[in-house]
């Protein structure tokens, strides 16, 4: 049971980061093109 919801956070972590750094690399290039 620990060992699952750990797991689970650790996806949400990663899910986070994952669209957090898809919003910034967007961002970056929309600045690059503008």
């Amino acid at each position: 049971m620990i060992w699952n919801s750990h797991k689970k956070l650790i996806k949400l972590k990663y899910l986070r980061w994952y669209v957090w750094r898809k919003e910034y690399m967007t961002g970056k290039n929309c600045e690059i093109t503008a």
